[in-house]
């Protein structure tokens, strides 16, 4: 009989491993999956309660966008305070470095309150709007270069303007040499012509006009005449248009600048002028310039920083020429101008005292 063959005890021992090797790695992937489950379970619940989290800050924020009139009120008031607090601070430290900077009080304030006209009295500043209607100064602050004991010059790139120096004398100025003034680079002259007195109100002619108006139109100057107004209302004013024409007969095909009324505010108590209303002095500077107008000759009103903001409308005369007394650079006026009187104090040869000097801003 053969015998039985067993099969050998190493394969059965290999596939038992097998086996349990198969167990382990099934019971693996499921414990895993178990893992992976509650993972997520977790990360769902950690992802509702961050939802809810997130839906009650908004739900705060939302109640907190909502605010009562008088909270609106508050918040626009704390607001505005915030601001004047901030545009407070950002002056002070302007006019502080203004001052630092050795600018004077008078240029500083100025600077702060760039939209008004600012005229210095005795014991305050005055206050003036100025007007966006009327034609403004076209020079820049950058046009013009004054040095000490030296004339004006004018520096601007308007291949325009012809700036011309030129003089204003009255008696006061002496026996004049004109060869000397015109060899000095003055272009023209403004001579006055009379006045009326300021306290007795008497109409007198300069007593240089004649020989100065001869001199300086002989010396080949440009030749123009003022006269000083002390007008208390319309009668005088006419009066005093009426007699400058006269005295100014004899020179009318001569006189090739304007023909000016020099406008000042009575500084003294006793003047005659003292009372007279802005609207008088007007009214005063319209009638001299209508007549001189009929009479052919171009009207100017001449004047300082009071005279074109105290005594005078300007919206009223700002359509006749404007020579305007200041005696600083850079010109503040901010209109117009035809002649700028920009020193008290000059010196020219031929004129024996100071005398004022003028910039005209002629156009070619």
């Amino acid at each position: 009989m053969e015998e039985i063959r067993k099969p050998p005890r190493k394969r059965k021992t290999m596939r038992y491993m097998q086996n349990v090797i198969a167990t382990i790695i099934l019971s693996m992937v499921a414990f895993l999956s178990i893992l992976f489950c509650i993972f997520l379970l977790l990360r769902s619940v950690t992802l509702e309660r961050q939802r809810d989290e997130a839906r009650k800050k908004l739900e705060a924020m939302s109640a907190s966008c909502v605010y009562t009139q008088d909270q609106v009120d508050q918040m626009v008031k704390d607001n505005v305070e915030s601001a004047k607090r901030d545009a407070q601070s950002g002056l002070r430290a302007q006019i502080q470095k203004s001052l630092q900077d050795g600018t004077s009080l008078l240029s500083t304030v100025r600077a702060v309150f760039p939209h008004s006209i600012i005229v210095p009295e005795e014991n305050h500043y005055a206050f003036f709007d100025i007007d966006e209607e009327i034609e403004k100064n076209p020079f820049s602050a950058e046009d013009f270069v004054k040095e000490e004991g030296k004339r004006l010059q004018y520096v601007g790139e308007d291949a325009q303007v012809q700036p011309l120096t030129g003089v204003d004398v009255s008696q006061y100025q002496g026996d004049i040499d004109w060869e000397k003034v015109k060899n000095d680079s003055i272009d023209f002259a403004m001579v006055r012509a009379g006045l009326r007195k300021m306290r007795t109100g008497e109409l007198t002619e300069d007593e240089k006009f004649r020989v100065n108006m001869d001199g300086a139109l002989k010396a080949g100057l440009k030749v123009g005449v003022y006269f000083y107004s002390s007008a208390v209302n319309d009668a005088e004013a006419q009066e005093e248009a009426d007699y400058l024409v006269g005295l100014l007969s004899p020179y009318h095909s001569k006189i090739s600048y304007p023909v000016a009324i020099d406008m000042e505010l009575p500084e003294s108590d006793n003047a005659r002028q003292v009372a007279v209303s802005r609207e008088q002095f007007t009214k005063n500077a319209q009638i001299f310039c209508e007549t001189v107008k009929k009479a052919g000759y171009e009207p100017m009103i001449y004047g300082n920083l009071k005279t074109f903001t105290m005594m005078l409308d300007v919206s009223q005369v700002n359509h006749y020429l404007t020579w305007i007394a200041y005696y600083s650079v850079p010109q503040y006026y901010p209109y117009r101008f035809s002649i700028w009187q920009y020193s008290a104090k000059g010196t020219v040869d031929g004129i024996p005292s100071e005398v004022d000097l003028n910039f005209y801003a002629a156009k070619n």
